[in-house]
């Protein structure tokens, strides 16, 4: 079979290698994207495993005094490692929901391309 851009003139040939250099940029992205992730995850693991203290800082808040009284006869609940852990599992999740966000408004202002993921993967392979 002919190669395509024989077949394209200039401008379309421009336009292929547009869209190639655009769907290079989305796969460098993921690529970032994914590693990040796996490097957060394993600092995490990493962190946990090995018990490394952390620099921390203190955050106060202020609560009823009749929910401190009831957290004061709950004796058997460790608040201060029930607390941080809740925050710390919302901030996870806060900061993924940030992420993927920003992940979307980057795909919203990509352009489909007119070749076909299966195609350019293909001819990525081949080159």
């Amino acid at each position: 079979m002919n190669d395509l851009s024989e077949n394209l003139s200039p401008v379309h040939a421009s336009s292929k290698k547009r869209v190639l250099s655009q769907t290079r940029m989305q796969k460098s992205l993921i690529r970032s994207l994914n590693l990040a992730q796996q490097e957060l995850k394993i600092n995490i693991i990493y962190v946990y495993h090995r018990h490394i203290h952390m620099s921390t800082s203190v955050y106060s808040i202020r609560i009823d005094d009749r929910i401190r009284m009831m957290m004061d006869e709950m004796s058997d609940v460790n608040w201060q490692g029930e607390i941080k852990q809740t925050v710390e599992m919302m901030v996870r999740e806060k900061n993924k929901k940030r992420l993927l966000s920003e992940a979307q408004e980057l795909w919203k202002h990509q352009k489909p391309n007119a070749i076909g993921a299966a195609e350019m993967i293909r001819e990525d392979r081949d080159a």
